[in-house]
């Protein structure tokens, strides 16, 4: 049964994260609780407004720590990423392909070639017109790094790892200066390589859509998985466990912003009919999307356990949002997720399923998995222009493997 569990909410969670790939063709309304009307018009205006704009600057961390968790190499991970980006895309693109999305993931086998072929036309338009200008710098604990120079055949991997990134016009450009200022074996890699990714996906995508119609219809299969967590009654089904209140207004960059935080209340979800109904009327969904077959038997079992352990498994899990919604032009200047999971109670009642008792197998580092990510926005729609580099070595595509992107 403990497996079971565990495999049925890892499959839960991986169809909520990937959610945001799955884009509505329409808005869905946004969640609201119990705020005013007028509160509740400003987080929809915020959707329409960016959805509509064209180019914006970034910055921002992401803060993972991990300790206590069986198995580990270390008693606690904790790895930061900071990164500073300026982002330039076509509106009309990403809508296209929303639309497109929807309609991909509801249609019947006949038509799937057709409309794949649009759909991956709209992939590589997306290739083509998204500009990317990424700063990205890395920091690992030292213990993490000595296990990764340790499995890289002697290059010494750095506890901090600096990328410079940019995608210009279809074409994706690395500069490895600061890799190999901090990698001797780098050194001969200095300055931009660039490789032509819409060309490269271009002809991943042909061979994709010579596969049997039943590959297709996996990738329908997880599409449909997002359009269900998009849908309207999936949406309405979550407005019991999701609170939203505005707080007390603020200022960034001297810009007046209103403050809305929203949490959700994962234990009490788990625990609902509704959770259950849903879930098992995904369950040949979710046995398509897993190599890990789960029996109707099987199900029934874990949501039984789920039913009444729930609550406790979930109550020590706190998740929050919170978004600063500029007062005048409506667009995000600030969004930040919180994510921290005491793992006690669960790793107690593992402990209890292995027949080994909680205090013999719990371990000595209290277990907590933790996730914060604040990204702050810039410059929307006037963001800089993002300039291709000269001097970037060209990887010809023949060189670069196929394979790696079926």
């Amino acid at each position: 049964m403990r497996k079971n569990l565990f495999l049925v909410c890892l499959l839960f969670l991986f169809m909520v994260t990937s959610t945001g790939a799955a884009l509505a063709q329409d808005l869905p309304e946004p969640f609201c609780g119990k705020l005013d009307p007028a509160d509740c018009t400003i987080l929809a205006d915020s959707q329409k407004a960016m959805l509509d704009v064209k180019s914006v600057s970034t910055s921002g961390s992401i803060d993972l720590n991990v300790a206590g968790i069986p198995d580990l190499p270390v008693d606690e991970v904790k790895v930061n990423l900071a990164h500073d980006s300026v982002i330039i895309m076509d509106p009309e693109v990403i809508q296209g392909l929303s639309a497109l999305q929807s309609k991909l993931a509801t249609a019947k086998p006949a038509d799937l070639q057709t409309i794949m072929k649009d759909y991956t036309d709209l992939i590589l338009k997306l290739y083509q017109t998204l500009g990317l200008d990424l700063n990205l710098t890395v920091t690992l604990p030292k213990d993490i790094a000595d296990i990764l120079t340790a499995e890289a055949g002697g290059v010494q991997v750095p506890e901090e790892i600096k990328v410079k990134l940019k995608l210009v016009d279809g074409f994706l450009y690395v500069n490895l200066d600061d890799l190999a200022a901090s990698i001797p074996e780098f050194e001969e890699f200095k300055g931009w390589y660039g490789a032509d990714l819409a060309s490269f996906m271009s002809k991943a995508m042909d061979q994709a859509n010579q596969r049997q119609a039943s590959e297709i219809q996996g990738l329908q299969s997880g599409l449909g998985a997002g359009t269900l967590l998009t849908s309207k009654e999936f949406r309405t089904m979550l407005n019991d466990y999701v609170s939203v209140e505005r707080q007390p207004d603020g200022k960034l960059d001297l810009q007046k912003v209103a403050v809305f935080r929203t949490t959700f209340d994962f234990g009490r979800f788990v625990a609902s009919q509704a959770f259950q109904d849903m879930l098992k009327s995904q369950l040949d969904l979710i046995n398509q999307m897993s190599e890990r077959k789960v029996s109707p038997q099987e199900f029934d079992e874990v949501m039984m356990g789920l039913k009444f352990l729930g609550p406790s498994l979930f109550q020590d899990l706190k998740f929050e949002v919170i978004q600063n919604i500029g007062a005048k032009d409506n667009f995000i200047y600030r969004s930040e997720t919180h994510f921290h999971w005491d793992l006690k109670s669960l790793m107690g009642f593992a402990a209890m399923a292995q027949g080994g008792g909680k205090a013999a197998s719990l371990p000595k580092t209290a277990p907590v998995v933790g996730l914060d990510i604040v990204t702050d926005y810039a410059d929307f729609n006037n963001a800089s222009t993002i300039e291709k580099p000269e001097d970037a070595n060209i990887i010809p595509l023949d060189q670069m493997n196929m394979n790696s992107v079926q």
